[in-house]
This record gives C-alpha cells, structure tokens and sequence, in this order.
C-alpha cells in the first residue's frame, strides 16, 4: 500500500474504495505496476490511452483528473499513465486508470496483476471472483470482479474490469451500494465502451 489519495486514483490494480468525508478515497497498491513484455523500436505501441472530458458516450463526465498523481504514485515506469474520475448525472461515480507506452506480451497476466491489489488489501472482500468476457466489437478480453469494502459500519461494493492487449493497459471501476446486485456482464460491457472511447491511434 503506496498511496491513498483523496478523490480518485486507479493503480494496478484500486486497491479499495470508501467514503471519507464525503468524498471517495482510493487506497491503490502498485506491486504490479510493471506488465510484462518488452518493447523495442520495432514494436511501438500502435495505440496511446487519452483522459476524454466524458465517458460512455457523455454519459459520464470527467470531474477530475489524476494522471499526475497516478504517475508519482508508480514511479518510475515505462509506460505512460493517464487516470481520473467521472460522474454520472445521477450521482453514479467511475473511475479508470490506464497506461501505454510498452507492448504487453502476456495479457491474461496482466489482467490478474490488475486485479490482484483488491484481494490483499485491508478491509476488503473479492465476493465476486475473476471472471474473462468477451464483448462483441472487442478484439480483446475483459476480466470483471466485485469487491466489497468493509469499516466501520460502512459497507462500499465496488465493480472493477481490466484489460490489457498488445498496446494498451487499463481499469474501470465503479462503485454501487453494498446490497445492489451486480451484472459484472454489463459491467464488461461498459469498459468495452470506455476502452474504445479512451484509446486512440499514436
């Protein structure tokens, strides 16, 4: 546990969600901050990760920004981080944390590696495990769990998918009520849309 910044910071992988004042704290852990893979000039990364002023097709809109954060919070790195947070006009919160900048040779790795700070950190349940979907107009596979964040009488469920293919690396989070069911399908669903919403050609 490196970092725990007030707003919203996704780091492979978010580690927990709770609500602080007000206002949500993500406590991120960085031990797999490093894919796998090696680059060389002749594999540059065809793709780069943008932080686009809203998500899901202006559904979500963006409120602030980490990147800066989320890179001190990696170090140094290989690749380049972009993050922030977006809300809803209901109220909904997500948050996506992402980086490109060194070709992946081992995405189904990665995917857990992004994944795995959920299942270590305090407080803090996998009540959904792992699971891959595949998205129709997707050329790569999502990998969706829930966890719930427990203290002090407060419960927070938070829903989070990874990808990670040849070029580009990244999570969607999104925080619901503890009760609330979660269809992680839909949640595949909506990080196909932001992957394709955030990832650009370079």
């Amino acid at each position: 546990m490196v970092a725990a910044v007030a707003g919203a910071v996704v780091v492979a992988g978010a580690t927990a969600v709770a609500t602080a004042g007000g206002r949500h704290t993500v406590a991120a852990s960085v031990r797999h901050a490093s894919p796998s893979g090696v680059a060389s000039a002749a594999s540059r990364p065809r793709y780069e990760i943008t932080l686009p002023k809203a998500l899901d097709g202006g559904r979500y809109t963006l409120v602030r920004d980490d990147s800066s954060q989320l890179t001190k919070a990696v170090g140094a790195s290989e690749r380049t981080w972009r993050g922030g947070q977006y809300r809803a006009d209901g109220g909904g919160l997500l948050q996506f944390g992402g980086a490109y900048g060194k070709v992946n040779d081992d995405p189904a790795s990665d995917r857990a590696q992004l994944l795995s700070g959920s299942a270590s950190a305090p407080d803090t349940t996998v009540t959904v495990k792992p699971s891959d979907f595949t998205v129709a107009g997707a050329d790569t596979t999502f990998t969706c769990q829930v966890a719930v964040f427990s203290k002090n009488g407060r419960r927070t469920a938070f829903q989070e998918c990874a990808w990670a293919d040849a070029d580009t690396w990244g999570t969607v989070l999104e925080t619901t009520q503890a009760s609330a069911a979660v269809p992680l399908r839909k949640m595949a669903d909506l990080t196909a849309e932001v992957r394709g919403e955030v990832r650009v050609s370079s």
